[in-house]
């Protein structure tokens, strides 16, 4: 089954398909900063990179892999420091400013909800989709201008208002001439 016709099943016209895609990029934008908010406030990966059995697992890692262990401990120590740089920036330090929140730590948060937001997609994205369909079969009951509009019925209901208007004003001239 293709797109469009999973589409057509789901209720929605072909019409409606950029409008949909529209709905879901837009879903897209505001879930990715709602998660920039929740990575500034609750701060995920680092948390869970606290907890028991991850540091357990890391030990694992820097014990079997050492050297690949610390070739990514140097690199993650490095974007750690670019971070902070950017935090710095001339054009970048105004945006968390304006939000009165810390430089530093906005640009860690931006870091983190990259990661954050490509686990969680797999769940995110389809809930998206569903949303937007349901938000286009709901309004696509409602009947558009396009529907409305008939050429052929546009014609002759024109043409029945200029002869309507053109009979008012010769009983308009009648009724001026009367007096």
């Amino acid at each position: 089954m293709g797109l469009t016709e999973f589409l057509e099943k789901q209720g929605l016209r072909k019409r409606d398909v950029p409008v949909a895609l529209l709905y879901v990029k837009g879903m897209t934008y505001v879930t990715y900063l709602i998660s920039l908010g929740l990575c500034y406030r609750y701060r995920p990966l680092f948390s869970l990179s606290k907890l028991k059995y991850p540091q357990q697992f890391l030990t694992y890692l820097s014990k079997r892999y050492n050297n690949q262990y610390t070739k990514w401990q140097n690199r993650i120590n490095r974007l750690l420091l670019k971070s902070e740089k950017i935090s710095e920036m001339k054009y970048f330090k105004p945006i968390p400013k304006a939000l009165h929140i810390n430089p530093k730590r906005f640009t860690v948060s931006m870091a983190e909800n990259v990661l954050f937001y490509k686990l969680t997609l797999p769940i995110t994205l389809p809930l998206q989709v569903y949303v937007a369909i349901k938000i286009i079969s709901k309004r696509g009951n409602q009947t558009t201008f396009e529907d409305c509009l008939d050429a052929d019925q546009f014609e002759n209901d024109s043409n029945n208002d200029n002869n309507n208007n053109n009979n008012n004003n010769n009983n308009n001239d009648n009724n001026n001439n009367d007096q």
